[in-house]
């Protein structure tokens, strides 16, 4: 039986953990998407009315003189009648079917001003909320930082040439031990080559691109074909 009670891990948790394993696979298998069957978008009552309406179906007659007989004159005024009829109900219904409108979108702008305006207190008050901890946050950040650091191991192997690279790039697809082999260089050089924030003024202003920016400035011919190395990658790493 299954152990509820147990804690799940803290993000700090998560990485340290990442840090001492640098060789297993860090993301989790996406599942596939649940299939949602659809269904008829509901109807209120007034819509129902208003469609009824433009329709014409409520602007018949229960006396239809096509269904109990009579003269072609009593057919023609019948249905002169019930042009007019039709015509109006569809103007009348035109007219419900504006004024409902213009009342949910005065209703919506409406909601829409009171929620910016809460949203901005809210803000205000967080703003002043963090105040009082930044200096107490960044020094719990940056000791966690000196521990990820510490704990992760050196690299296990050396780091791979552009040459190798190519090499075992061009004959991956030999054997299964040439896929494991290429994605293993490929481990190393992310080992090696680590992705890092950059920061200026205590603002992130970009990365150091990591093994993307390493193969577009050392082995360019493996550059275009990223995502290849990072699915052989895959392929060579361990589950956790």
């Amino acid at each position: 039986m299954k152990d509820t009670s147990a804690k799940p891990p803290t993000r700090f948790e998560r990485r340290l953990k990442k840090a001492m394993n640098p060789r297993c696979r860090k993301y989790k298998r996406r599942l596939a998407p649940t299939p949602v069957e659809s269904s008829a978008a509901t109807r209120t009552h007034l819509q129902a009315v208003l469609e009824d309406l433009r329709s014409g179906d409520l602007a018949g007659s229960h006396h239809d003189p096509y269904i109990y007989g009579g003269s072609a004159s009593a057919k023609s005024g019948i249905d002169d009648v019930g042009a007019v009829v039709k015509g109006a109900a569809f103007v009348a219904g035109a007219a419900v079917a504006d004024t409902v409108d213009s009342l949910k979108n005065a209703l919506k702008s409406r909601k829409r001003k009171g929620q910016e305006k809460e949203n901005r207190l809210r803000l205000e008050q967080n703003r002043a909320m963090r105040r009082k901890y930044y200096e107490k946050e960044a020094e719990r950040r940056r000791l966690e930082a000196e521990q990820i650091r510490a704990a992760t191991p050196p690299p296990a192997n050396p780091m791979p040439t552009p040459e190798a690279l190519i090499h075992a790039y061009v004959y991956r697809n030999v054997s299964e031990e040439a896929a494991i082999r290429f994605g293993s260089l490929i481990i190393d050089l992310e080992e090696h080559v680590h992705w890092t924030v950059r920061n200026e003024h205590g603002r992130i202003v970009g990365g150091s691109g990591g093994v993307r920016e390493w193969l577009k400035k050392n082995c360019p011919e493996l550059a275009a074909h990223y995502h290849t190395c990072q699915r052989f990658k895959r392929k060579a790493q361990p589950d956790e």
